[in-house]
């Protein structure tokens, strides 16, 4: 294990060029040839471009920029468009950084100090078009979008009715109903008031034949490898996690599904957790 951490200390450790009195870190320099690199490489490639009868070495560069846009224009949307030359910028540089190691140089990229003003960049750009698109205090009021904290569990007031045999929530200025689990059978009756909770994972969105309740989205938000959208229930906002890729906004309309075995019943005022008999 020393060897290896000796190893990986070797690696990282910042070498310095000296040009006169100045130090300068062997990552930069290496950095400025890769800049001078692409520079003089997208001028030559990109002499005598034509509309028509185009070079090969044209249909190749115009293939390789279309890929590149339509999938960072498929992470983004097409109003991140206009982010695509930077983002396509970063990914050359990083690309040449990392392949630059094959002819025995060492890659900026090792350098922390590289990762961390790639990292501040990307910060920088991501707050900065948040700010553009919303204004200062539209940014500042997202920031505690939907909620100012995101709670563990959906908390809302319900009263249950009874219809046919069966007890239903029901909740005020919506037509959203969902199952009483039947264990709450013996302490829930027709009218009878409560605080109900579920958690965000288990609200779903229901396919196109679920019985689900047709509901608009509120909020959404994309967060990778999650989306979560934000439903009004009457004053209070109930939020769901999902992991499907469809890109929902708001007004859009699903069909609401809550898996009634996973709610949890508190008192309405105490707060006292409902446990059933």
């Amino acid at each position: 294990m020393n060897k290896l951490t000796q190893a990986l200390m070797e690696e990282l450790t910042v070498e310095y060029v000296k040009v006169g009195p100045l130090q300068i870190p062997e990552s930069v320099v290496i950095s400025w040839v890769i800049m001078v690199l692409v520079v003089l490489g997208s001028i030559l490639l990109t002499r005598n471009l034509k509309v028509d009868h185009i070079s090969k070495r044209q249909a190749v560069l115009e293939m390789a920029y279309t890929a590149g846009k339509n999938f960072f224009e498929g992470l983004l949307g097409k109003e991140g468009a206009c982010y695509v030359p930077y983002l396509m910028t970063v990914a050359i540089y990083i690309a040449c950084s990392n392949l630059i190691g094959v002819f025995g140089v060492k890659p900026p990229t090792k350098d922390l100090d590289v990762t961390a003003a790639l990292a501040l960049m990307s910060i920088v750009l991501i707050e900065g078009s948040g700010i553009r698109a919303r204004g200062g205090v539209g940014f500042l009021k997202s920031l505690a979008a939907p909620t100012p904290v995101m709670t563990p569990m959906n908390i809302l007031e319900t009263t249950t009715v009874k219809i046919d045999n069966d007890f239903f929530f029901t909740f005020k200025d919506s037509d959203l109903k969902i199952a009483v689990p039947k264990r709450y059978y013996s302490v829930v009756s027709d009218g009878f008031r409560c605080k109900m909770g579920v958690r965000p994972m288990d609200v779903l969105v229901g396919g196109a034949d679920s019985q689900g309740t047709p509901e608009k989205i509120t909020t959404f938000e994309n967060l990778g490898d999650e989306r979560r959208i934000g439903i009004s229930v009457g004053e209070s906002l109930l939020m769901l996690i999902t992991s499907d890729e469809t890109r929902y906004h708001a007004g859009d309309v699903i069909k609401l599904e809550v898996r009634g075995d996973k709610t949890h019943l508190f008192d309405l005022e105490t707060g006292a957790r409902i446990k059933e008999k």
